[in-house]
């Protein structure tokens, strides 16, 4: 296996919420992704949260519709990961 092979074509930096979602998206487009952590994944801010995904207190626009596709994001996630 020469170096290219072995290489990432992506590093993403930071294993919390946002940065495991964009190595998965990644992954799954196909690239080989290195997600590097300082500490365990989603133990800073991310692990500290309340974890809820609220859309009641979203005004209609932008805001309302991206926590819409997050609620469906999150239920497939749970489907794929299942399976």
């Amino acid at each position: 296996m020469s170096r290219s092979e072995r290489s990432p074509d992506v590093i993403v930096v930071g294993a919390g919420i946002v940065g495991a979602a964009c190595a998965y998206f990644l992954c799954r487009a196909g690239l080989r992704v290195c997600l590097a952590e300082r500490q365990a994944p989603c133990a800073g801010t991310s692990g500290a949260c309340d974890g809820m995904l609220l859309l009641w207190d979203k005004l209609p626009g932008a805001e309302l519709e991206l926590g819409k596709l997050s609620v469906e994001l999150w239920s497939r996630l749970g489907e794929e990961l299942a399976a």
